[in-house]
């Protein structure tokens, strides 16, 4: 039997989440309950099994809670890795103490029990490791703190207000391995473990919560009791030990939890410590103040815990709703004055029409897109107009002299947005570009632009992504396209561009043996302009004695009406290197996953980590078709290849290379089979709805908090 509605909920929560729709939860103040949920330790687990409800109510502080558990979780896992190194490597007996528990929570610390003649060369392997050391308890007790871990407490034997409880010989007797957070660890036997968590409720909480009673019962059937008498009445503490007992059995049948030991029973207590020369005034007027504190706070304030979530957010997220309430959208500004993909629909320009595609259809965002590109903003608005985006053109009549216009344009750009800004009022502006100088116009949004800056460099040029720390910094957040060694500071972000993977997966790849079934002929498909940057010449030097009736090169290229001006003369030399009659040249925009349907082995021979959106358009979506793929070892290739897995890397510029990397797929039906279908399996890190949901939570998390 339960104290009270709260009660009833939390134990739902723990053993019974489907039972929870028969209370009327919309009439239960969920802060009062979590609160609760709080002092007894289990706010963690009981937030969790709230947002499984869907209750559409305080989903923001629920959600915030689970967040910033998961935080604490994963720094519990860090640490304790942490731990089993330094002292494992190191063969130094521990023991993780007091941090074994039934069900997931959340901790500050970690207890370690070292032994006395190892504790301070514990300490110094610690200090070595970069942690902090303060010291406590006569040098008896050390805590180690370290960025980015919970704090370690460094223990020689376990001690309360200066005095020893336990035997050491007792605490290491019968240790045992257990699973804590995903880590094996080291612990005392449940006799011990269960000794300590009462030592500890006695000598220091004077309270019990929830997670511990659930503890406590869990092991009960296999604690020994009679060692523990030996321990407290060795130690004289038997008294208070018998009615801590007294009091477990009673809260069986009739307690409300956190249960705060009356004033009666803390007399009780206190004369035990008298006796044993234990007791402080500072002890006893602790108390009082803790017992009238947690009268007037519905039991949600409790004696040394302290929480790890602050629930003084809880108006801050009010006013976090309140402006989703009232502001349906986020107004954002997309900005790309040229620098994304060509105008082209057979590559990076339909990756990029994608993405913007699907995050117009976002109901919570009202999108605008400034561009300077005539036939770009054309195209993309063939798909936009029927949604929520809006495309803004920065037009002029000295479009006509490219290079005045390409250094005038950054200029222009920056008086455009601030025109759109003063009538849309964004919330967001967002760049996308390849030239770090652009990160100064980006800055430069600061002078009238309240809201957030957002910049995604599309580019592997090494000086835009080794930038200087000051410069990053004044930004919001900085998203990388590139998977390549980059260190992030904390306003940065790695997203790369993705591909509709759907489109390629519906073209069977079984279809492409038909095609070699009927034909006779394997395919070589090559995708893009006809240029030295692009390993054409490479690639032709490489083909030149291979190709025959039955191994033909597919080369599927822009005609002169598309971005590339010089088409013919670079075509020209292409076939006079080439000098083979068997090469197919499909001028224009083609149906990519068609070709690559129809085809067998996709080359991508580029000698320059020369594009605009960190790895090669063409290469993700041969991934996710799940073509077997030869490409050049360059930066935005290496970093999804892996030789021999999902693809095959060769020397750039070198013909020789690729001729035998040709000559291993030709010659290896498995090692193709292989290839394709790890790539497939690689594809599915660049799915363009996965980079379109994680733009459009940083979207809402720069907005309304995490």
């Amino acid at each position: 039997m339960v104290y009270d509605v709260y009660d009833a909920i939390m134990w739902k929560c723990i053993y019974g989440p489907n039972d929870l729709r028969k209370y009327n939860l919309y009439k239960i103040d969920i802060r009062k309950l979590l609160k609760r949920a709080s002092a007894n330790r289990v706010l963690y687990l009981v937030a969790k099994r709230l947002a499984s409800l869907n209750l559409q109510r305080d989903d923001l502080l629920i959600k915030d809670i689970i967040n910033k558990g998961d935080i604490y979780i994963n720094r519990l896992r860090h640490t304790l890795k942490e731990i089993n190194r330094v002292l494992g490597k190191n063969n130094v007996d521990y023991l993780i103490i007091k941090t074994d528990r039934p069900l997931p929570y959340i901790t500050l610390d970690v207890d370690v029990l070292v032994k006395p003649d190892k504790i301070r060369y514990a300490m110094e392997l610690f200090r070595k490791e970069g942690f902090k050391v303060r010291y406590f308890s006569q040098k008896k007790q050390y805590d180690m703190i370290k960025n980015g871990l919970l704090r370690i407490d460094l223990h020689a034997n376990v001690n309360w207000l200066g005095t020893k409880f336990l035997d050491t010989e007792f605490l290491w007797k019968e240790r045992r391995y257990t699973t804590i957070a995903g880590i094996t660890c080291p612990v005392p036997s449940k006799t011990v473990e269960w000794c300590l968590t009462v030592a500890h409720i006695l000598f220091e909480r004077l309270y019990i919560p929830l997670l511990d009673y659930l503890y406590l019962k869990k092991c009960e059937h296999e604690v020994n009791l009679l060692e523990i008498l030996k321990q407290t009445k060795k130690y004289r503490w038997k008294r208070s030990f018998e009615l801590f007992y007294k009091r477990y059995i009673k809260l069986r049948t009739n307690g409300s939890f956190p249960y705060l030991f009356s004033p009666i029973e803390v007399i009780r207590l206190f004369v035990d410590r008298l006796l044993s020369r234990r007791l402080k005034l500072f002890d006893v007027l602790y108390y009082i103040f803790c017992y009238i504190r947690y009268l007037l706070s519905s039991r949600t304030k409790v004696p040394i815990y302290g929480d790890w979530y602050d629930f003084t957010k809880a108006s801050t997220l009010d006013t976090i709703r309140k402006v989703m309430k009232d502001k349906e959208k986020i107004k954002v500004l997309i900005v790309c004055d040229g620098i994304l993909p060509p105008t082209s629909k057979m590559t990076g320009m339909k990756i990029v029409k994608n993405m913007f595609e699907l995050l117009a259809r976002d109901p919570s965002i009202e999108l605008h897109i400034l561009t300077t590109v005539d036939k770009w903003s054309e195209r993309i608005e063939e798909t936009l107009r029927s949604s929520n985006a809006q495309i803004h053109l920065l037009d002029s009549p000295i479009k006509r002299f490219a290079k005045i216009w390409f250094l005038l344009s950054k200029i222009l750009i920056f008086l455009k947005v601030f025109k759109l800004n003063r009538r849309y009022n964004f919330d967001i502006i967002h760049e996308y570009s390849s030239n770090e100088i652009l990160f100064l116009r980006t800055l430069a949004y600061q002078l009238f632009f309240k809201g957030k800056l957002l910049h995604t460099i599309l580019t592997h040029h090494k000086r835009s992504i080794n930038m200087p720390d000051f410069i990053k910094n004044r930004l919001d957040l900085i998203i990388y396209t590139y998977l390549g060694k980059v260190k992030l500071n904390k306003n940065e972000i790695c997203i790369p561009i993705g591909v509709n993977i759907n489109v390629f997966r519906n073209r069977k790849v079984i279809s492409r043996e038909g095609c070699k079934e009927t034909n006779n002929e394997i395919k070589l498909l090559y995708v893009g302009l006809l240029e030295e940057r692009k390993g054409a010449i490479t690639l032709a030097k490489a083909l030149r004695d291979m190709l025959n009736d039955k191994i033909k090169l597919v080369v599927a290229t822009y005609n002169r009406d598309g971005v590339f001006y010089n088409y013919r003369k670079s075509l020209k030399n292409f076939l006079s290197v080439l000098k083979n009659p068997n090469v197919i040249i499909l001028e224009g925009e083609q149906d990519i996953p068609y070709l690559m349907k129809k085809c067998d082995i996709l080359i991508i021979p580029t000698t320059q980590p020369h594009g605009t959106l960190g790895h090669p358009a063409i290469l993700l979506e041969g991934l996710a078709t799940g073509m077997p793929i030869i490409a050049s070892e360059i930066p935005g290739h290496k970093e999804i290849i892996i030789n021999g897995y999902n693809g095959l890397l060769f020397k750039p510029g070198d013909p020789l290379d690729l001729q035998r990397k040709i000559c291993l797929l030709l010659n290896d039906r498995k090692l193709r089979e292989k290839i394709a279908y790890n790539a497939g399996k690689t594809s599915l890190k660049f799915d363009v709805h996965d980079t379109v949901r994680k733009i459009t939570n940083l979207y809402k998390c720069l907005l309304w908090g995490s």
